[in-house]
C-alpha cells in the first residue's frame, strides 16, 4: 500500500490563526441586547463559522422567518469593525511561528468562511498573508462549512 504524501496544508482563519471569535462573540451578544434576544449563546454556536447566506438561514429557523437577519449581522459587523479598530485582532498563539515552519514545507492555503477583502485585510494586518498560496474565501463559494465547497 503506498502512502500518500502531503504536499499542502490547509487553514481555517477565525479562530485557528486569528482571536477573531472572542470578538465576535462580543459583538454577538452586544447586537442581542440591542435586538432584545435571548440565547444568543446557541445561535452564535450554530451560526459559527458559515458565511452570510447560511447564517441568514440559520437565524431565520432559530428565530422565525420575520427575522431580520441581515440587520442583525449588519450590526454585528458594525460592532466587530468598531472592536477590531480599537485593539486591532491577536493572533492564536503559536500562528505565526506554525506558518513559518509548515510553509518551509509545504504549500498553505486558506479556506474561510469569511468575505474576502475582510480576510485580506485581517491577514495583513497581523503580517501573515504572504504566507498563503491561494485564499478561498465565504464570498467565493455558495454554500460554507461544514458543506465541502470552501475546500
Amino acid at each position: 500500500m503506498e502512502t500518500a504524501q502531503i504536499k499542502a496544508v490547509i487553514f481555517d482563519m477565525d479562530g485557528v490563526l486569528l482571536d477573531t471569535e472572542t470578538i465576535s462573540w462580543h459583538s454577538w451578544e452586544l447586537a442581542a441586547n440591542e435586538f432584545g434576544l435571548k440565547d444568543i449563546a446557541s445561535a452564535n454556536a450554530r451560526c459559527m463559522g458559515a458565511n452570510r447566506a447560511d447564517t441568514y438561514a440559520l437565524l431565520r429557523n432559530i428565530y422565525g422567518k420575520d427575522f431580520p437577519s441581515e440587520k442583525f449581522i449588519d450590526r454585528t459587523s458594525e460592532l466587530t469593525t468598531q472592536i477590531i479598530q480599537r485593539n486591532g485582532v491577536p493572533l492564536m498563539p503559536h500562528a505565526k511561528e506554525a506558518l513559518e515552519y509548515l510553509g518551509k514545507k509545504y504549500t498553505l492555503a486558506l479556506a474561510s468562511s469569511t468575505r474576502k477583502s475582510v480576510v485580506q485585510k485581517q491577514l495583513a494586518s497581523v503580517g501573515i498573508i504572504g504566507y498563503f498560496k491561494t485564499l478561498t474565501t465565504g464570498d467565493m463559494v455558495e454554500h460554507s462549512k461544514p458543506n465541502p465547497e470552501i475546500y
